[in-house]
């Protein structure tokens, strides 16, 4: 029975350790102050993407980062999309999150946006988090919103944050993000050795 016990435990801790190993984000939060580890787009023009620990919005809200930065995304002409993004293994079940916001410096009908997308073979899979001048209204604004993807299968997800302009060229807007996280491997050792705990006592109690 010791034994068997033992190896229920050698098995849950491989498990979560595989779990928690299995992403690998680089600089998910931006705080190494720049784009490292991220693949940046930028089409030209008035286009930017920043990385800052502060932003006001045009309507005075002022947005701060989960930590010391965030990444902003700025919009240029017509039809442009301004983006950054990474690559990152992930296994079946398995979450990624973090939170977004949208600075509409437009109005209708020239409905900029912004979205949180994951691709898979260049496609997109998921859009778990999109915001527009539509959404917000002229000039408005949206408020760090929370988002949240599971990966449907094993296999090689790219999270892009981006920020597009549609219409004109004549007004800009801003979108920012940050704080992807994974449950943290402590996490899921708790939660197995408490599923463990909870295995094991069922079997001293029908021993």
């Amino acid at each position: 029975m010791k034994r068997r016990a033992l190896a229920l435990t050698a098995l849950v801790i491989v498990i979560c350790i595989a779990q928690s190993s299995a992403l690998a984000l680089v600089n998910p939060g931006f705080e190494t102050g720049d784009f490292n580890g991220w693949t940046v787009n930028i089409p030209g023009g008035d286009a930017q993407a920043t990385v800052l620990s502060s932003f006001t919005t045009d309507k005075g809200n002022v947005i701060t980062p989960s930590g010391n930065y965030m990444a902003c995304l700025r919009t240029d002409g017509p039809g442009s999309v301004t983006s950054v993004a990474q690559s990152v293994s992930m296994t079946s079940g398995q979450a990624l999150g973090g939170w977004a916001a949208f600075d509409a410096r437009d109005y209708l009908p020239y409905d900029d946006y912004a979205e949180v997308r994951i691709l898979v073979e260049g496609g997109i899979l998921a859009i778990p988090w999109h915001s527009s001048v539509s959404a917000v209204g002229d000039y408005g604004d949206s408020l760090p919103a929370g988002w949240n993807f599971i990966a449907p299968a094993d296999g090689l997800y790219t999270v892009e944050y981006c920020v597009a302009n549609v219409g004109d060229s004549a007004l800009e807007s801003y979108a920012l993000f940050d704080a992807a996280v994974v449950p943290e491997p402590s996490s899921l050792l708790v939660l197995g050795s408490g599923g463990l705990m909870g295995l094991l006592g069922f079997i001293r109690r029908k021993r």
